[in-house]
Order: structure tokens, then C-alpha cells, then sequence
């Protein structure tokens, strides 16, 4: 028996990496065509069905077109009316992969050409690492190819005795079991794909019975649920609705099915004369969600409105204190633009001196920033997703300063706010510049030749140095034309950085055999670096200094390499 079992976590382990491999293709494949089709077919909850099922029905992947309908609905494209009847259409869209395992999966030798598939598109993924598009199609193919190698594992592992036996154990369970083991197989899996090609595995293998692999299916209704569940954890009211609705539906969808079991077991087998197990069960599978459509559609606007109900707390946003009812008065205004743009200066510090795996705990940030939830919640983030958050509250920041500039204030609030949202955008620039370079980073953190492992913590040290000066408490406690004098003499240092700097990748390239595209690669980074310091440096300058002394910083001739 462990061996049959290990070919079935195999299998399934395939089969579900399979999936994803389709799903990353179908994310890259996915034209503007495919989003702006959806869009269109959105006005209408009928049209909106057939969207969602024909747009599945092509990407085979649910999981894509809900995720879809969550971004759409997020942005105001969609209302919550028509992103439920999406997320109806794109259940029934899903069945076409069951139609496809029924009829071909389990009727021809799968191992004859899924093999070779696998070993085609994993070799083209191999030769052509530099060319994007080509790989996809590659990794479309990979995962094509996976579902039945994952598929194929599957059907011969239950065919053994063991397994049979074990499972024939359950039989004796009314189908209730079958439906919960459904629903657990597919939170598992996160694939209702995954479920359903492991069900018709043991069908065609008669573990099971028809009617319980019905009840497994119908199981895996509400376990498609989770994943989109998860993906509204970001607190964003339309889409915790849309969520929800999509439970309540599956659920609904649930029980309808369990009640009808017997009799829909009746009529496929005796009314239909459907002999086929396989197709029975794509047929049941159908079937059940083309009623639940039909159920359901006449009380759309009823749930909608329901659901409108709930989930009304506002929605959480990135900024340290602005909200969407924060006063538009002109002195509380500039005040909270004031501890908006210190906050988000400091984090991009922060971000850029994760870039460089340098402690965050030395940086010199104000207490409030390292107490502040957000800043917490940030530094719990990939980089990658650390950077996506500042974009969002560079977003809210810049929308706020729009709202408040149509407020009428006198001359010195006006030029307060220019001059904060000026140090807002500096400091979303260095951070560009740092995610720029990071990919060049990381190879040189991986480089076998130990002096590009050297130049880097030379880099780092630099770095280090230049950020651990610009004490934003300090500055704002302290002379003004003295921290104007301390800032031009970071800027004098930064600049000799960028020199020195220069020299030292000529002397790697003269001592070392070093390629053409190495050198250019080297170059690129310091000069990303360098433009990043003085990009943060003129953000601090801004914040920290009067307008007058700022206005003189900036008449000063730096150098441009």
C-alpha cells in the first residue's frame, strides 16, 4: 500500500503543480483581448454567466477569471451584481476540464504523449531562458502535459488491491462522508480540477460508486470557495461581498445537489441511458451547475443588496494617517501631509536598505515610525510586496494632495504643501531606482568570482554609511543652516562615492577577465545607486529644511555623471 499511496500524493502533487504551471502560462498568455471581453460581457448578469464560462471554458483555470473579477471589481469596473454572475459562469466554465479527463484521459495511452510533452516544453524552457514569450507557450505545454502525467499516476495508484480495499471500507458511509471528503480534498489542493481527475480515477478504476463520486464532487462545489475567500483577505469591501456571495452560492449549490443525488443518479443513468460512468459524472457535474445558474439567477439583486449590507467598514488603506475623511482645512491639512511625508520618507528608507540586507533596527527612524502598525506590517512583506505597498500609499498620498490643492489657503500653506509632496516624490524615485537593481543585486550576492562578492559589501558599506547620516529626529531638532551644511556635505560624499566607485569597477575590469556586459551591468548599478542617494538625500532636504534654504540647496551645482 505505501507505494500505491506514494503514487497518489505523486500524482496529485503533478497534477495540482500542472495546474499552476497552466495558470502562470494563462496569466502571462492572457491578452487585453480576454480582460477587455469580460469586461464587455459585465453590463448583464446573463451575459456576465456566459462570459465567465466561456473565459474559463479557454484558460481552463478558475482561479484566473475570479481573481479577475476580485481586480475588476476592486477598481469599479464591475458591479457586485455582475461579478457574482461571473464567478457563476466561471464554475460551469470549469467542467470543461472534466469533460476533457472523462472523454480522453482514462480512452488513450496517457504516458504515449504526455511524456514526451513534458520532455519537449522542459527542453525549450531550457534553450530559450532569454526568449519570454516562447518560454510561456513552453510552460503552457509543461503543465498541459503535467495534468496527465499527474492524472496517469493517479489511475495506477488506486489500482492496487491495498487502496481498493481501504477505500471499499468507506463505502459502507452514507454519501454525506463522500461530501465532506470532497470539500477536504479540494481546500487542500486549492483545484477542484485536482478533486474531480483524482474521483474519476477511482470511478474508472471502481473503488467507488457513482454515487459516491457524485457526493465527492459535490463536495469539491465548496471547496473552490476558499481560494477566493483568501483572495479578499485584503479587507476590501466588494470583494469580501463577492466572496461571500460566491460561498453562499456554492453552498446553496451544496445542498440542492446532495437532495437531488439519488434522483439526478436516476435520470442521467435511466432517462439519458448514460452507461459511461465517466460521462455520467462530467454529465452530473454539468448538470448540477446549469441548475444552480437557473436557481439562482432570478435572486441576484435580492443577495446583492444583502450583501451590501455587510462588510461596510471602510476600507483599510496604506497611509500612515491619512484616511478618506481626513480634513481638508488648511492648517489640519498641511499638518497631516507634514506626518504623511515623514512617514513614507522613512519608509522608503527602510525599503531601500532591505535591498542591501542592512539592519532596519539601526536606521535612523523617529520612534513613532518604528511603533507605527504599518511600518511593522511592511517590514513583514517580501520586498517585492514591500514596494507595491509604497506605490499604493504614493498613490493615496498624491490623491490627497490633489484634493487639498483645490482648497483655498494663503501663500505659505500652498508652498508647504508643494514642498512636502516634492520630498513625497523624491523619495518614490530613489525607491524606484532601488527596485531597479535589485535583480543585479541578487546575482552579485550569488556571483562565484569573490570580487563582485567583494565590490558588493563595498557597495553595502556605502550604502550603510550614507543612510545611517540622514537622522531625520536630529534634523528636524537642529540648526537649520547647520543640517543644510551636513546635507551638502552628504551630497559631496555620495558624490565622491559615485567616483571612487567608477574606479573600482575599472580595476575589477582590468585585474579580472571581465565580459563587456558585466562592466556595463556594474555601471548601471552604481549609477542607479548614486541617483537613488541624491534622490533621497533632496526628499530629506525637503522635509527637514525651511523653503528658503531648500530653494538655496537646490541652486547648488552637483554633479551629474
Amino acid at each position: 500500500m505505501g507505494l500505491n499511496i506514494g503514487f497518489l500524493i505523486g500524482g496529485i502533487g503533478i497534477f495540482v503543480f500542472g495546474i499552476q504551471q497552466l495558470e502562470k502560462a494563462l496569466r502571462s498568455l492572457m491578452s487585453r483581448r480576454f480582460k477587455l471581453f469580460l469586461m464587455r460581457m459585465t453590463n448583464k448578469p446573463v451575459k456576465a454567466i456566459l462570459g465567465g464560462t466561456v473565459v474559463t471554458a479557454v484558460l481552463q483555470s478558475s482561479s484566473v477569471v475570479n481573481f479577475l473579477v476580485l481586480a475588476f471589481a476592486g477598481s469599479g469596473v464591475i458591479t457586485l451584481k455582475n461579478a457574482l454572475a461571473v464567478v457563476m459562469g466561471a464554475n460551469l466554465g470549469t467542467t470543461v476540464n472534466s469533460w476533457i479527463v472523462a472523454t480522453l484521459g482514462f480512452r488513450v495511452d496517457i504516458e504515449a504523449f504526455a511524456l514526451p510533452v513534458v520532455g519537449v516544453a522542459g527542453l525549450v524552457l531550457f534553450m530559450f531562458n532569454n526568449r519570454r514569450r516562447v518560454q510561456t507557450i513552453a510552460q503552457f505545454f509543461l503543465g498541459f502535459g503535467l495534468l496527465f502525467v499527474g492524472l496517469a499516476f493517479m489511475k495506477d495508484s488506486v489500482a492496487g488491491e491495498e487502496i481498493q480495499g481501504a477505500i471499499e471500507r468507506f463505502r459502507q458511509f452514507p454519501p454525506i462522508l463522500f461530501v465532506g471528503i470532497g470539500f477536504i480534498a479540494t481546500t487542500i489542493t486549492q483545484s477542484s480540477a485536482a478533486t474531480v481527475a483524482i474521483t474519476l480515477s477511482l470511478l474508472y478504476q471502481q473503488v467507488v460508486g457513482l454515487d459516491d463520486a457524485m457526493a465527492i464532487v459535490i463536495g469539491s462545489e465548496v471547496g473552490t470557495s476558499v481560494k477566493l475567500l483568501i483572495g479578499a483577505l485584503d479587507r476590501v469591501p466588494i470583494k469580501q461581498r463577492i466572496a461571500t456571495g460566491n460561498f453562499l452560492y456554492n453552498v446553496l449549490t451544496t445542498i440542492v445537489a446532495f437532495v437531488c443525488l439519488y434522483p439526478a443518479h436516476r435520470l442521467i443513468t435511466t432517462g439519458m441511458h448514460i452507461q459511461d460512468p465517466l460521462i455520467a459524472l462530467a454529465t452530473f457535474q454539468t448538470g448540477m451547475n446549469v441548475m444552480s445558474i437557473a436557481l439562482c439567477l432570478p435572486f441576484l439583486n435580492p443577495l446583492s443588496n444583502l450583501l451590501g449590507k455587510f462588510f461596510t467598514k471602510e476600507q483599510q488603506i496604506a497611509s500612515f494617517v491619512l484616511t478618506h475623511h481626513t480634513s481638508l482645512e488648511p492648517e489640519a491639512g498641511v499638518e497631516m501631509l507634514n506626518r504623511e511625508a515623514g512617514f513614507f520618507i522613512q519608509q522608503c528608507l527602510v525599503y531601500n536598505a532591505r535591498n542591501f540586507h542592512l539592519s532596519t533596527r539601526q536606521l535612523p527612524v523617529t520612534d513613532d515610525f518604528v511603533h507605527a502598525p504599518q511600518a511593522k506590517a511592511a517590514l513583514a512583506k517580501s520586498l517585492s510586496e514591500h514596494y507595491a505597498l509604497l506605490k499604493e500609499q504614493y498613490g493615496e498620498i498624491q490623491s490627497y494632495y490633489l484634493r487639498f490643492k483645490e482648497v483655498a489657503m494663503d501663500q505659505d500653506d500652498a508652498r508647504a504643501t508643494d514642498i512636502m509632496i516634492a520630498a513625497v516624490r523624491s523619495a518614490m524615485h530613489a525607491s524606484k531606482c532601488m527596485k531597479d537593481v535589485h535583480p543585479d543585486i541578487t546575482e552579485m550576492e550569488h556571483a562565484v568570482e569573490q570580487h563582485f562578492v567583494e565590490y558588493l559589501q563595498h557597495m553595502r558599506k556605502d550604502v550603510q554609511h550614507i543612510y545611517y547620516q540622514l537622522h531625520i529626529t536630529h534634523f528636524l531638532a537642529q540648526d537649520k543652516q547647520l543640517v543644510s551644511d551636513t546635507l551638502m556635505h552628504i551630497l559631496q560624499e555620495i558624490q565622491q562615492q559615485y567616483t571612487d566607485n567608477v574606479q573600482h569597477i575599472y580595476h575589477i575590469a582590468s585585474a579580472n577577465q571581465t565580459d563587456d556586459m558585466t562592466i556595463a551591468t556594474l555601471m548601471n548599478v552604481n549609477r542607479e545607486i548614486f541617483t537613488s542617494h541624491k534622490a533621497m538625500l533632496m526628499s530629506v532636504k525637503n522635509y527637514v529644511l525651511p523653503y528658503a534654504l531648500a530653494t538655496a540647496f537646490d541652486d547648488i551645482p552637483t554633479y551629474r555623471p
